[in-house]
């Protein structure tokens, strides 16, 4: 206080100490009168200096700088002299940084930018002052950034040359650079325009290159701010993703790689480097994300292996020494990285992980080993999971060497048939999870009908002896104590696996157990989602066999379709694809958090039974019987059914296309609503604010009333007596004015008297002449009381003695006198004044 004091004084003046009792809205608004009156520019300065003071002090200040000053705070942002911009950006800075909870940052954020001129004027300060206009001004856009992005947003796209300004002090000194880059991180999210700005201005050079100055992994805080704005600029934006694949970033990511896989103990893994490593792998999978195009994603992907980032990526992964969030990131990076890629997945099939024993262990065993791994983490086994799912996609030799090593006629024991032993424990586990992970794996794997002939082959060795693999899958589906994660993907693997395979469908419709158990499932009628999921997933399994099954099998459908109406099995089947975990499975293909008493999809199965059910639908409403040989009836039914189907298409196509209206109609009320909503609590904070300013006003100007009461009463008492004096002073200085007059007029008959004298022959001695020069002739008295005239003889007056003298007469005794009463000159000339 004692500081806002000293500046009060210097620029209220020391001869105003008394005004610094005034209420605070009586302060604010004196400095506002200096700020915009004052021609001197230290005056001015020195006003700017105390609203900044006050901008910075308690809430009742900051309120009344920000209603009343803030207007004129930001005008002064025009003024050419350094130092006030650099106090005009303090004093912004005080109003709208001062509390980030504050509903008055905001506030005074949009009174600040009600002009979209005045951010391009801050960027511009920021580029051509100092260092201190510099840092005062990124700060600002900062706050403004943090209060009102968008708002903000929509000025830098409006001011020319701004994101080329802010990007060119990106380079400067370090503590500018380092909040350059948070208002680069605010102002680039979710702004595809902003993003491209900062893209084509050389955005991933500066930061990539600041990364690599920093030491990569150890930059700090610094790293993690490039690294988030890189990220930034890539999500959802083609545009920039085809810029960073096109151009030479590929290497320096590679190195932030390379740096994370030195053998450095002395650095270790410290929470700063691991969220550094974390942000370079969601960096890498931005660009190659499912999300995006196919043909973008595929592009990055064969980028990224012609830059060598595999390499670093499956060190990383196989290190050991990495934290587990880190190395679930990792996995799951590589996942993303080799999909439907042969030459990624070939070196991933190539990489080995250094084992203590005489051979190095492969990392598709690696992987596997920790799927199945119950102790693991349950989001580390899914990314292993997902990991040899991109592993198998698209590749009939890798899919073919995983299904080699459940196949008992290998007689060398590798390395490589762990991988099937493993599998297998996984499948007939005791773990849901573990069941549901292995089942998925399968799916992957049965991409070919030779793949699904082969796993036909696979036998296994029980205590009673050996059964085939589809056999015992099918006696654990009957158990009624089936987890509903477990059952779910046995289901599902059984469906993918008798697709297109007549054999396997013949072997489960043999099984009379399997098929009436199934029957039995869907007759049931549940009482919850789940439970209406699994009976989709049973008449889903009837549906597949039906469809597989050649017309040797005419006898097993018919058993099914003679309990089993045909309309409700094919809305049955046809429930899969509109259920919820189908819908949530096939958004993505990384598999999401499991629970064993819920059923869970993989992405996988929705794309292969899109296919079952279609075909499933078709052989359940037109079986194919052995005797019916006329291919032109069914060709006619087939027709009817995909007419029926498309003319049901496009009513749903019309009736999305009116949802899509309403939806864009009421998007557009809902923004002009809220565009109102803020119109309208800007007005009103607006008023609000001028209500308090005028109650101020009003305490003040009461404050001051009752003080002057009493100097008022003593005003009123005293007026009479001057009202009567000063009508006095009027008179005298009428009756002078007269005077005046009649001393010119006996001048004048002087004059002529003197000359009368002259012509009658009595003329005056030369001293006598002095004399009445030095004072003034004293005349006789022309006007007696009677009123007139006396005879006298003017030829006896010979000198000026001989005239009779009048004593002299005061001012005091002439106010009582008339002009005709008073004697008509004194003696003195002083006296008549």
């Amino acid at each position: 206080m004692d500081l806002l004091s000293r500046g009060f004084s210097a620029v209220l003046g020391a001869g105003q100490e008394g005004e610094r009792e005034d209420s605070t809205a009586g302060v604010v608004e004196k400095l506002c009168h200096r700020l915009t009156t004052s021609t001197l520019l230290q005056d001015r300065r020195d006003a700017m200096r105390a609203l900044r003071s006050l901008s910075q002090s308690e809430e009742g200040y900051r309120v009344e700088v920000g209603a009343q000053a803030l207007p004129h705070i930001v005008s002064c942002l025009e003024e050419k002299d350094s130092e006030l911009c650099i106090l005009t950006l303090e004093a912004i800075l005080g109003l709208i940084a001062a509390d980030k909870t504050s509903e008055l940052n905001v506030t005074f954020s949009e009174i600040v930018l009600k002009q979209p001129e005045v951010v391009g004027r801050i960027v511009e300060v920021s580029t051509d002052g100092d260092i201190h206009s510099q840092l005062a001004g990124i700060r600002v856009i900062r706050a403004l950034t943090y209060n009102t992005k968008e708002r903000v947003q929509e000025c830098l796209l409006s001011s020319p040359g701004a994101i080329s300004h802010l990007m060119d002090i990106l380079d400067k000194q370090d503590i500018i650079r380092n909040e350059v880059l948070l208002v680069l991180s605010g102002v680039c999210e979710s702004n595809p325009q902003i993003q491209k700005l900062i893209a084509f201005e050389s955005g991933f050079d500066r930061l990539l290159s600041i990364v690599e100055t920093e030491g990569c992994l150890s930059g700090g805080v610094i790293s993690q701010d490039c690294l988030h704005i890189c990220i930034s600029l890539l999500s959802s934006n083609s545009s920039n993703q085809s810029l960073f694949r096109e151009g030479p970033y590929v290497s320096p990511i590679r190195n932030i790689l390379e740096d994370a896989t030195v053998s450095d103990t002395t650095r270790g893994w410290d929470p700063g480097r691991t969220e550094n490593a974390q942000l370079t792998l969601k960096l890498i999978r931005t660009l190659c994300s499912p999300d995006n195009p196919l043909s973008a994603s595929q592009q990055a992907r064969a980028s990224f292996r012609r830059g060598g980032l595999l390499a670093p990526l499956f060190n990383l992964m196989l290190s050991g020494t990495v934290p587990k969030e880190l190395l679930t990131d990792t996995i799951l990076t590589v996942a993303e990285v080799i999909w439907g890629q042969s030459h990624s997945q070939e070196e991933l099939a190539r990489a080995t992980m250094p084992a203590s024993g005489a051979t190095n262990k492969l990392a598709i065993d690696t992987l596997l080993t920790c799927m199945v791994n119950d102790k693991q983490a349950q989001q580390m086994r899914l990314a292993c999971l997902y990991a040899l799912q991109g592993y198998l996609v698209s590749n009939l030799t890798n899919q073919q060497d995983l299904l080699s090593t459940l196949l008992p006629s290998r007689s060398d024991v590798t390395s490589s048939s762990s991988s099937g032993r493993l599998l297998l424990a996984g499948l007939f586990g005791r773990d849901p999870v573990t069941c549901w992970c292995s089942s998925v794996l399968l799916v992957s794997a049965l991409e070919s009908q030779e793949a699904r002939e082969e796993l036909l082959r696979v036998q296994l060795s029980t205590g009673q002896g050996q059964g085939s693999l589809v056999a015992m899958i099918c006696q654990k589906v009957r158990d009624q104590l089936l987890e509903p994660l477990k059952l779910s993907g046995l289901l599902c693997l059984l469906s993918v696996w008798v697709h297109n395979c007549p054999s396997g469908a013949a072997i489960l419709l043999r099984d009379g157990a399997f098929i009436d158990h199934m029957i039995t499932q869907t007759e049931i009628q549940p009482d919850s989602e789940q439970g209406i999921i699994l009976r989709s997933l049973c008449a889903l399994q009837l549906g597949a066999c039906i469809a597989a099954s050649g017309k040797d099998m005419d006898t097993e459908r018919g058993r099914i379709l003679n309990r089993v109406r045909v309309e409700p099995l094919c809305d049955m089947i046809s429930y899969v694809l509109r259920s919820d975990p189908f819908i949530r499975a096939a958004k993505k293909p990384e598999p999401v958090s499991l629970s064993p008493t819920a059923i869970s999809l993989s992405f996988t199965f929705t794309n292969i039974a899109r296919q079952i059910v279609d075909r499933a639908v078709i052989s359940i409403s037109c079986p194919v019987s052995a005797d019916q040989v006329d291919d032109t009836a069914v060709v006619a039914q087939y027709k009817q059914l995909i007419a029926r189907q498309d003319g049901e298409m496009e009513v749903m196509k019309g009736t999305l296309e009116q949802y899509r209206v309403q939806t864009d109609s009421l998007r557009r009320e809902v923004s002009i609503y809220q565009q109102k909503q803020l119109d309208s609590s800007q007005l009103i904070q607006q008023l609000r604010s001028r209500v308090n300013q005028l109650e101020d006003q009003l305490t003040s100007l009461s404050t001051k009333d009752i003080r002057s009461s009493p100097e008022l009463d003593q005003s009123i008492d005293t007026s009479t007596p001057v009202r009567e004096i000063a009508k006095k002073n009027e008179l005298l200085e009428k009756e002078q004015e007269e005077l005046l007059m009649y001393l010119a007029d006996l001048d004048m008959k002087v004059r002529r008297y003197r000359t009368r004298l002259e012509e009658l022959g009595q003329y005056l001695s030369s001293s006598e002449d002095d004399s009445d020069s030095e004072r003034p002739l004293q005349e006789p008295e022309l006007y007696p009381a009677n009123g007139y005239h006396s005879n006298v003889e003017y030829s006896h007056l010979t000198r000026e003695s001989e005239f009779p003298t009048l004593p002299p007469v005061t001012a005091t005794e002439a106010t009582h006198l008339s002009p005709f009463d008073q004697p008509p000159y004194n003696s003195s000339p002083n006296q008549l004044t």
